[in-house]
């Protein structure tokens, strides 16, 4: 335990590097490191914000080998699997479900690119396996559909393999964009088609099972095109691929894989961020906390970010800069209202998701503090007193009584106070019993300000003593938050665990052992 102290001077210091097991962007929760599933996913997400689920089917693959696909399972799927490593992209999931399909989730693209982004994976699945012989006119065919997450759970909230078997049985043949060009010449005028021909529905995939296993894997050692980083074959040409909105680039990863052919798009996708910059911008972002209690990421802490007009960007105290005491109080109740804002919705759907606003110490004593007040006496008593969370950013000046006084005033109008103490003054502040939740940013710790461990079991027995939660922020690697666990932390938060959002997420449930890390 805590071997990410240092030894010479057993502190817990902060250093480490970012590193996080649950990723909340462009709305999903994505993880590489915990086992967040796909199945957890949809059952607990905006459905319209995920977009399709998209399945991989390889039942062709299995008839068509009969008797040999056991001698050759374990190469398909590994072959399959390193496919989907390098492809599926970062903040994306898939997951291998049964014998018959995988499952692919595209939250960071729009429905275009993630069509195209799972056919184009179905495709390298069958060159891979088979080689040059994969076109899509020949059996057995990778198949892939995109199906509705909502549809795709039994009502019990588990996945409905059955279903997904026989949509991915159903889907459309990766590989045949020969076929698809020589339609579309033929039959300019027509809808393109969406389903699988009558040919291909009445064809029996033994036909082709002697002359395929004949070739298939064979070119394993030989064949090019087993190599990473390889071309299409001559018929997946550009022109080809107009039908699906896209352009076919070849697999360099330094570049991006699919294009939108529409203008719309194309004037869309030009990024603020590439823009010349005259002026610095503010924003408020949301770092999700875990509550043991809950055992879900249920809570919130409000961060203050500002981008300088050359695009650097500072987050927490160091978007803060120099500013003097009004200038902070200014700052704190801009903040505040921000995200009041944001949670208006939730308070309407009676979606309650706590949210930590972090206040200057200045902000909240003298005329300040009724300047605070006034402002939370604008939000309704509902919002106020469900979510609002006021966190004192210690600075080290508060004495027991001034302490007790604030956080007095405070609760009669919000759901709770915290204290997040301050290392300069050695987490040494006094603490009373108007307290909710004491903890320590991790963040902002070093080498030169940190805590030992036996400062800490201190202040933990302290806060606990108060009837108060200890928490613990900011945690930048694995090891410090299973060891958070360990000492009894009942709120986490940092890139070691989850990443920020701009906007806030509804519950999701996280029990701890997906947290812990063995060994």
């Amino acid at each position: 335990m805590f071997k990410w102290i240092k030894t010479a001077k057993k502190i817990f210091s902060g250093i480490g590097e970012d590193r996080a097991l649950v990723r909340i962007k462009d709305d999903g929760f994505m993880s590489d490191d915990i086992a967040v599933s796909i199945e957890d996913i949809i059952s607990e997400e905006d459905h319209e914000d995920i977009g399709k689920l998209h399945v991989l089917s390889m039942t062709e693959f299995h008839q068509a080998l009969g008797d040999t696909w056991d001698k050759r399972e374990d190469k398909i799927f590994r072959l399959t699997e390193g496919v989907m490593r390098d492809r599926v992209g970062q903040g994306n999931r898939w997951e291998h479900q049964s014998q018959e399909i995988y499952i692919m989730l595209f939250p960071t693209l729009s429905e275009i690119e993630a069509d195209a982004r799972a056919y184009d994976i179905a495709e390298e699945v069958g060159r891979k396996i088979i080689g040059d012989r994969f076109d899509g006119e020949r059996r057995p065919l990778v198949r892939v559909a995109g199906v509705d997450p909502k549809d795709a759970l039994k009502e019990d909230g588990s996945l409905n393999i059955e279903f997904l078997e026989k949509a991915g049985r159903a889907g459309e043949a990766a590989g045949n964009a020969k076929e698809k060009g020589a339609n579309d010449n033929a039959q300019e005028n027509t809808a393109p088609k969406t389903g699988i021909d009558q040919q291909q529905q009445t064809h029996d995939p033994k036909e082709d099972k002697t002359n395929w296993k004949e070739h298939h894997l064979a070119h394993e050692e030989n064949n090019p095109h087993w190599q990473k980083g390889q071309k299409k074959p001559a018929s997946m040409s550009e022109a080809q691929w107009v039908q699906l909105q896209r352009e076919r680039k070849e697999n360099n990863k330094d570049e991006p894989q699919w294009v939108v052919m529409t203008k719309e798009k194309e004037e869309k996708s030009t990024s603020p961020s590439s823009l010349p910059k005259d002026k610095p911008t503010y924003a408020v972002e949301y770092a999700p906390c875990w509550e043991r209690d809950s055992q879900s990421l249920r809570l919130y802490r409000a961060r203050f970010c500002y981008t300088s007009p050359t695009g650097q960007k500072l987050e927490g105290s160091k978007a803060y800069g120099k500013a003097n005491n009004q200038q902070k109080l200014k700052t704190d109740l801009w903040v505040l209202q921000q995200a009041a804002k944001a949670l208006f919705s939730f308070n309407t759907q009676n979606i309650v998701t706590p949210v930590f606003i972090p206040i200057h110490s200045p902000s909240l004593r003298g005329e300040n503090l009724q300047a605070l007040l006034e402002a939370l006496a604008k939000f309704t008593p509902s919002l106020r007193e469900r979510f609002l969370i006021v966190e004192i950013l210690d600075d080290g000046h508060w004495t027991h009584e001034s302490l007790q006084q604030t956080c007095t005033a405070l609760n009669s109008v919000v759901n709770g106070t915290a204290l997040t103490l301050n290392a300069e003054n050695k987490f040494a502040t006094p603490l009373c019993n108007g307290l909710n939740w004491v903890g320590i940013d991790f963040s902002i710790l070093n080498s030169k300000n940190g805590i030992s461990l036996p400062q800490l079991e201190n202040r933990l027995t302290e806060i606990t003593a108060l009837d108060a939660k200890p928490y613990a922020l900011g945690l930048r690697r694995r090891d410090q938050v299973n060891d958070m666990l360990e000492i009894g932390m009942e709120l986490i938060n940092g890139v070691a665990l989850v990443r920020n959002t701009p906007k806030l997420r509804p519950p999701f449930n996280l029990p701890i052992e997906r947290l812990q890390k063995s060994g």
